[in-house]
C-alpha cells in the first residue's frame, strides 16, 4: 500500500510538501510478511535498537541529541499500526507498517533506519556502536555517587555562569519505556546534552547521563584552573584565593566574613571603601517642641508640606528612622516626636554601608533568576498590571530590582519609582505554569506578634506558659507523621526536636526511623560561645560549630544514638544533595521537617530567610529524597509565613499547604542561631505535601 511521508531537505529548517510514494522504493523498507515479533522479545530489541541510533546520532552530531534529533512517530490507523523514525539533520526517514503491533512496527521502522546509517557508522571504524550497555548497582548504591555527579557539574555551571544555578540551567529529564530507563542532562546555555541509559534502574540512568556530561564540561573547568571542581562542598568554601581571579575579583572568603589577611589581600574587599551617603540635612525649624509621655510635639506655629517626610506619609514608616529631619505624621494627626539618637561614628557608617552593600550584591543575582524564571517582560506596554501582586516574591519586587517586605507592597506598588521601572520593562507577566499565590492563609484572622526577648523576660512570659499535655502533644506528632514512616529534621540547634521525634516514635513502639542533621559544623571547644546583645551585633552574629549549650547538645545527642536514630552535621538545607548524600545516607523519607529555619538573626524584614526557604524547597525536589506523597514541614512563627512569601516559594517547586497547626508548648526547647533559648508565642506547623 501506499504510505503518506513528509521528504525532508537536507537543511533542517526547510520542509518540502507532502507527497506520495511507494515504500517499497524506499531504501531499508522490509515488506511485511504477517508475522508479529514475540511479545517478550520485541521490547528489548526496540530499547537495543533506539539505543544503537541514539549513539550514532550523537557520534554525528558530536554531541548528545535532543528529541528533535531523533523524532520517532506512530499511528493507528484501522487497527493497524504505521511507524516512522526521522533524524532531519541527515535528511533521513524511515517507515514501516502496516503492522498489527505499534512495538513491532517501531521495531521495523528502527531496523530500517540503521540501514540508512550504514554510512555513518563507516565513518567510525573504530567505534562498536553494538557493544553491549554494562548494567548498573542497584539503587541503593547509586545515591553517593549521582550526588557527587550532580554535584560537580553544578558547581561548573555556576563558575561558568556567574550566580547560583536554577533548574533552567540544567536540565534533568527521564522516562520508562517498557521496563527500561533513559535520562538525560541539558545544559542549554551551552547547548550541550547528555544521554544515558537504557538501563533497569532510573538513578543508574542518571549517573550515565551524568558522567557522559562531565567530559563535555572539561573545556569550561580549563577557564577556571585554580579550582577544584572535584572537591566537596564544605572544602570549597574554605579554599584559599592564591591567586587573581579577574573573572570573581571580590575577596570570596571576605564575603563569608572570614578573610584574615585584611590590607594585604589581593582580592577587592569592595565593601571596606564604601563611605557614608551625602550628609543629611539639617532638621528644620517647626516650633516650640515639648516633650511629652506620648511622644507627640506641640506646635506654636504652622508648618507647610514642605516640612513632611512624604515617605512616613504614604508608608507609614522612614527608612531614615530617628534620624530623619523632616516630619513624621502619627494616626492621630500629630507629629512624632523624633527621639534624638547618637550619631554614628564613621567607622559604624562605613560598617553598616558595607552590610548593606554586601546583602545588595548577593540578593541582586538571586532577584534577577527569579524575575527570569517567573516573568515575561515587555508584555504590557500600558502599564495596566503596574500593581499587580504578581511582580512581589520572596520579600522582593521583582520589578524594580529591591527588597520590598509584604508590608510595604501597597505603597510600594503606586509609587511613581515603580511605574517607572515598569514601563522600563515594557510591562510582565508571569511565564505559563507560574502561580502567585496569595501570601496570607485564608479565613485566617489577625495574628498576635511576637514578643521580643526582652519582653519576654519583663513580662515573665516564660513562667507563665503552661506545658500542653502528653496528648495533645501526641495528636501534634501523629498529624506531623512523625511515627508512620522515616524522618529527616534539619537545621538543629541542641537536637531537643528531634530527641522528641524519637522518644515519640519509641513511645509509640515503633522503630526509631530517624536522621537529625545541624547546618553548624560538629562542636568545636575552641570556638567561644556568644550571645548577641543587641541588633547589631545580631546583624553581625557569625558561627561555624554548634555550641554546648551548656552541655544540652552532648546530652541530647547521645539521647538519640541510644533510642537508635542517626545524628549529622555541616548538612545545608539548600544543598542536600552535596552535603546530606555525600555523608552516606540513602533511602528516602516520609517526612523532612525544618524547625524554625533562619538566615541570620536580623529581626527586620529580610529576602535572604525567603532565599533560604526557597533553597530548601528546591533542594527537596531535586534531591528525590521524599517518597511520592511525602510531607515536607517547617515550624515558623504565624506572622513569618505571609510575610516570608512561604505560599510563593514553595509553589515554585510544586509544594502546596495541606495543614497547619498549632506547636504545642513544651514538646522541646527552641533556640536561636547563637545557642540561646527562647519560646516561641506563636509557633506553628506547616505542611506541604507535591502530591
Amino acid at each position: 500500500s501506499l504510505v503518506q511521508v513528509k521528504c525532508w531537505s537536507q537543511k533542517p529548517s526547510t520542509l518540502n510538501k507532502a507527497v506520495m510514494l511507494n515504500p517499497e522504493t524506499m531504501p531499508g523498507f522490509s515488506p511485511f510478511d504477517g508475522t508479529v515479533p514475540d511479545e517478550q522479545d520485541c521490547p528489548m530489541k526496540l530499547v537495543r535498537i533506539r539505543g544503537l541510533i541514539q549513539r550514532i546520532v550523537q557520534k554525528d552530531l558530536g554531541r548528545g541529541n535532543t528529541k528533535e534529533d531523533i523524532v520517532w512517530e506512530s499511528e493507528e490507523v484501522a487497527g493497524q499500526f504505521f511507524a516512522s523514525v526521522t533524524i532531519p539533520h541527515l535528511g533521513l526517514k524511515a517507515v514501516q507498517g502496516p503492522l498489527l503491533d505499534d512495538r513491532a512496527a517501531q521495531l521495523a521502522a528502527g531496523e530500517s533506519m540503521l540501514t540508512l546509517l550504514d554510512p555513518i557508522r563507516a565513518q567510525f571504524p573504530d567505534i562498536d556502536f553494538d557493544a553491549a550497555i554494562v548494567s548498573q548497582p542497584d539503587s541503593s548504591q547509586l545515591f553517593g555517587p549521582l550526588a557527587l555527579v550532580t554535584g560537580q557539574i553544578n558547581r561548573v555551571v555556576q563558575k561558568d555562569l556567574g550566580r547560583a544555578s536554577n533548574e533552567q540551567d540544567i536540565v534533568w529529564e527521564s522516562s520508562e519505556f517498557d521496563g527500561q530507563f533513559f535520562a538525560s542532562v541539558t545544559i542549554p546555555h551551552l547547548g550541550l546534552r547528555a544521554d544515558g541509559g537504557p538501563d533497569v534502574d532510573d538513578k543508574a540512568a542518571q549517573l550515565s547521563a551524568g558522567q557522559n556530561m562531565l567530559p563535555l564540561l572539561d573545556p569550561i573547568k580549563a577557564k577556571f584552573p585554580w579550582v577544584d571542581f572535584n572537591a566537596a562542598p564544605q572544602e570549597n568554601r574554605k579554599r584559599k584565593q592564591d591567586s587573581k581571579d579577574a573573572d570573581d575579583p571580590i575577596c570570596w572568603n571576605y564575603r563569608e566574613g572570614q578573610c584574615k589577611r585584611g590590607a594585604s589581600c589581593q582580592y577587592i574587599h569592595s565593601f571596606e571603601t564604601v563611605q557614608a551617603g551625602a550628609a543629611k540635612r539639617q532638621r528644620a525649624a517647626i516650633g516650640d517642641e515639648t516633650d511629652t509621655d506620648c511622644g507627640a510635639v506641640v506646635l506654636s506655629k504652622p508648618f507647610s508640606d514642605d516640612d513632611l517626610c512624604w515617605g512616613y506619609a504614604s508608608k507609614g514608616f522612614c527608612s531614615q528612622g530617628n534620624r530623619c529631619p523632616w516630619v513624621h505624621i502619627g494616626p492621630d494627626g500629630l507629629p512624632v516626636q523624633n527621639k534624638v539618637e547618637k550619631e554614628l561614628t564613621p567607622e559604624e557608617k562605613a560598617r553598616k554601608e558595607a552590610n548593606r552593600e554586601k546583602r545588595r550584591l548577593m540578593l541582586h543575582p538571586l532577584m534577577n533568576t527569579w524575575r527570569e524564571e517567573r516573568l515575561f517582560l515587555g508584555v504590557d506596554p500600558n502599564a495596566t498590571n503596574a500593581q499587580n501582586f504578581m511582580c512581589w516574591y520572596a520579600q522582593c519586587c521583582l520589578t524594580c530590582m529591591c527588597e520590598c517586605p509584604l508590608s510595604w507592597w501597597k505603597s510600594h506598588s503606586t509609587g511613581a519609582s515603580h511605574l517607572k521601572f515598569y514601563n522600563e520593562l515594557g510591562g510582565v507577566a508571569l511565564k505559563p505554569g507560574v502561580a502567585r499565590p496569595d501570601a496570607e492563609i485564608q479565613g485566617r484572622g489577625p495574628l498576635a506578634r511576637q514578643p521580643s526577648m526582652a519582653e519576654q523576660r519583663a513580662q515573665q512570659l516564660h513562667l507563665k506558659q503552661e506545658t500542653a499535655p502528653p496528648e495533645i502533644i501526641d495528636e501534634f506528632c501523629s498529624m506531623a507523621g512523625f511515627a508512620t514512616g522515616r524522618v529527616l529534621s534539619l537545621g538543629e540547634q541542641d537536637f531537643s526536636f528531634s530527641l522528641g521525634i524519637a522518644k515519640f516514635q519509641h513511645k509509640m513502639g515503633v522503630a526509631t526511623q530517624l536522621v537529625a542533621s545541624s547546618y553548624l559544623a560538629e562542636h568545636d571547644p575552641n570556638e567561644p560561645e556568644v550571645h548577641p546583645a543587641d541588633d547589631k551585633e545580631r546583624a553581625e552574629y557569625r558561627r561555624k560549630s554548634c555550641p554546648s549549650m551548656d552541655g544540652a547538645l552532648f546530652t541530647n545527642l547521645e539521647a538519640i544514638k541510644q533510642l537508635g536514630g542517626q545524628t549529622y552535621h555541616s548538612v545545608d538545607a539548600t544543598d542536600l544533595a552535596g552535603t546530606l548524600l555525600t555523608q552516606g545516607v540513602s533511602g528516602m523519607f516520609n517526612a523532612i521537617v525544618f524547625p524554625f529555619p533562619r538566615a541570620s538573626l536580623n529581626r527586620a524584614p529580610d529576602p535572604r530567610n525567603s532565599q533560604l526557604l526557597h533553597g530548601f524547597f528546591r533542594s527537596v525536589a531535586s534531591s528525590y529524597l521524599l517518597v511520592p506523597g511525602g510531607k515536607v514541614e517547617l515550624l515558623m512563627l504565624a506572622t513569618q509565613y505571609a510575610q516570608w512569601d512561604v505560599a510563593g516559594v514553595a509553589q515554585a517547586s510544586g509544594f502546596y499547604l495541606k495543614h497547619h497547626a498549632p506547636l504545642p508548648i513544651g514538646f522541646y526547647q527552641s533556640r536561636e542561631m547563637s545557642g540561646k533559648a527562647w519560646t516561641p508565642q506563636n509557633g506553628e506547623i506547616y505542611i506541604f505535601s507535591n502530591a
